[in-house]
């Protein structure tokens, strides 16, 4: 395991890739040597897996695309085998929004899939909570178009809709752009997201998050928040 590590953090391709496949094949082989729930109920795996967990997502911000390619079709499966959608959201997402992060397109695909399996596990109150009350740091950390992006990728994530999910590939291409396509697809994505909402306060939050907002130079915010009060 340590020389896994080592490697991972010292070597470049592909031997990097495969320090870390050496790492999963480890950390799998130890959970299976586990006995009933003793992984989830000690602390310490826990702190154990998200260790090496942060060491993958640390090499995707310093790889290569192809490498960070590799990497993100894999991620969300491990993700979703070790952990729960409590235990790995705020990390997942703290690394997609990080101001240091240079690939978040790629990233997306791995916040989509943790969505999906939180959603399919009954966790959608869960999304919702996070995504409500961190609204103000979308539209307050990033440009125009970026934030428009981010809170696109949120909202169809957190969505049950198959038809508007199927959009994503489309959606996820469009990082940095800031066209009418890219406008109307934040007022559906946002308005499916709002009606979805369990109950007053979340939606309050919403309403309250972009009102703050809505007249800043080309801002989107005005028309997404006339979408969700029609």
């Amino acid at each position: 395991m340590k020389i896994a590590i080592e490697n991972i953090k010292t070597k470049t391709f592909p031997l990097d890739l495969c320090a870390i496949q050496l790492l999963l094949s480890c950390t799998y082989t130890n959970s299976l040597k586990k006995k009933g729930n003793e992984l989830e109920d000690n602390p310490d795996n826990l702190v154990h897996l998200l260790e090496k967990v942060s060491i993958i997502f640390d090499h995707i911000k310093k790889g290569f695309p192809f490498q960070v390619q590799i990497l993100c079709s894999i991620l969300p499966d491990i993700l979703n085998y070790f952990f729960t959608p409590a235990d790995i959201l705020t990390k997942v997402l703290g690394e997609f929004l990080s101001q240091q992060q240079p690939h978040p397109k790629l990233l997306s695909s791995v916040v989509f899939k943790v969505f999906e399996n939180s959603i399919n596990q009954s966790q959608l109150p869960l999304l919702q909570d996070w995504v409500v009350f961190s609204l103000s740091n979308f539209t307050n950390s990033f440009s125009m178009s970026m934030a428009t992006w981010y809170l696109s990728c949120f909202f169809v994530s957190a969505s049950t809709n198959p038809w508007l999910r199927s959009f994503f590939p489309y959606m996820q291409a469009r990082i940095g752009r800031f066209e009418y396509e890219d406008r109307k697809m934040l007022c559906i994505a946002g308005a499916d997201f709002y009606k979805n909402l369990t109950n007053d306060k979340q939606r309050q939050t919403f309403i309250d998050s972009f009102d703050k907002v809505k007249d800043q130079i080309d801002s989107p915010f005005n028309d997404l928040l006339s979408s969700v009060e029609l």
